[in-house]
């Protein structure tokens, strides 16, 4: 997506050809994600996805775990590119982020 490349097979994650180090949890949300690009996500299914069925986490733990990642995978922190809030539905990865969009995470 862009300057963002997840190397699933190696677990790592890279922004314009410099690794990005993140948590287990923050890639598979990441990977999860950007597998289904433009596709969005309610907390209910990403914690499904990250976590397991079997786990109980606080629907809050998703916003925490998306915070943490884009503090790490985007430039400016005040434009989203990469993994975008649908308010009152969830998360959505935007797979080539618009050129508009790159030029405010510049």
């Amino acid at each position: 997506a862009g300057a963002l490349v997840i190397d699933g097979s190696r677990r790592e994650v890279l922004r314009d050809g410099e690794r990005i180090d993140v948590t287990s949890l923050e890639f598979d949300l990441l990977q999860f994600l950007a597998s289904r690009p433009g596709v969005v996500f309610s907390r209910d299914s990403l914690m499904e996805q990250v976590w397991g069925e079997d786990r109980v986490v606080d629907q809050r733990s998703i916003d925490s775990l998306v915070s943490r990642l884009r503090r790490k995978i985007e430039k400016n922190l005040s434009k989203h590119v990469y993994v975008q809030t649908v308010w009152g539905a969830g998360y959505v990865f935007i797979g080539e982020p618009s050129q508009d969009a790159k030029k405010l995470a510049e």
